[in-house]
């Protein structure tokens, strides 16, 4: 299984990179994810929210993700890695993640992927997400949508008042953020940080 990731990441990373080489002839992905006119991922929703900046112990948390090409190019091919993690020691059982009928094969039919590691529900979690087109249009100018879910917990009641946060980040092998056809990455709304709170009800 671990092999399947490592190749999958390796797959969408050297897509992703041939792409924006290809149309712009620049260096593709920027650790730094820099404002970018192209699009933006952000943090459309939570479930379990409770108050603006808590969210609720003994029940999943979903986090769903946004994207939005703004650009005036399709995107044959993307890149993403997103982390849960806590300042402060909370821990929050396990996380997985999968991606909406929005963007799904129906856009990238060359495969969409959600690779997974280091999941132990403490620390830091790592979650990729990827896929590539071969013969169906992208992600096409103008595209708006909840594009990836991102679930955890339920988290232990012992930890309220700690925070668990979610932020973009690498993932390995080579999972920079990507947009193909583009010299930079979309712009990221992040980190998201919440104060574990009162039990859900």
């Amino acid at each position: 299984m671990n092999v399947r990731l490592t190749l999958s990441a390796m797959l969408i990373a050297l897509i992703c990179l041939s792409a924006s080489i290809v149309a712009e002839q620049g260096k593709a992905g920027n650790s730094t994810l820099p404002t970018s006119s192209v699009g933006y991922v952000l943090l459309d929703g939570v479930t379990g929210l409770q108050g603006e900046k808590s969210i609720k112990s003994g029940e999943p948390i979903t986090f769903s993700l946004r994207m939005a090409n703004t650009g005036p190019k399709s995107i044959m091919g993307l890149s993403h890695g997103f982390r849960i993690y806590s300042k402060d020691g909370a821990e929050w059982g396990t996380t997985k993640a999968d991606t909406t009928t929005e963007l799904g094969r129906k856009l990238f039919d060359g495969g969409v992927f959600t690779p997974m590691f280091g999941i132990t529900g403490k620390g830091a979690d790592t979650v990729g997400f990827g896929g590539f087109a071969i013969q169906k249009g992208g992600m096409q100018p103008g595209f708006d949508a909840v594009a990836l879910r991102i679930q955890i917990g339920p988290i232990d009641q012992k930890y309220e008042g700690k925070t668990i946060c979610l932020d973009s980040c690498f993932y390995p092998p080579g999972g920079a953020w990507i947009w193909s056809g583009y010299k930079t990455p979309p712009s990221w709304g992040g980190p998201y940080c919440y104060t574990i709170g009162g039990k859900g009800k």
